[in-house]
């Protein structure tokens, strides 16, 4: 006989939230992240939420399409963040500005120099 998790019981999943405040939601067994979205837009004050979001957990973005399927006990041990989906866009401008991702002439393609020899 299988035993499952009392679906009444729930547990407090923390989340850094908007200015690296933390704020939690309670979550049952089977509560999924797009569950916990809805908490966190009803229960939360406005001021810790970032319109738009995207959760991270552990700094990795989880897609608003993978959110009806992840498990929020999954994550009560991990560092659940939501943040922009544009992400820091000082950091993608730095990013940039260094571009080693230019294509790259190979030299059989190169103009030939003239060479200055008499």
């Amino acid at each position: 006989k299988q035993s499952f998790p009392n679906m009444s019981t729930t547990k407090e999943l923390f989340i850094i939230c908007a200015g690296g405040i933390k704020g939690s939601v309670d979550v049952s067994s089977i509560d999924t992240l797009e569950d916990v979205r809805y908490q966190i837009n009803d229960e939360l004050d406005d001021d810790l939420i970032i319109p738009n979001f995207a959760f991270h957990a552990n700094d990795s973005r989880i897609s608003k399409k993978q959110e009806n399927k992840k498990k929020a006990w999954d994550f009560l041990e991990k560092e659940l963040s939501i943040r922009s989906k544009r992400g820091d866009v000082r950091s993608l401008d730095a990013a940039f500005a260094h571009d080693e991702s230019k294509p790259v002439t190979p030299p059989s393609k190169r103009p030939k120099l003239l060479s200055s020899t008499s």
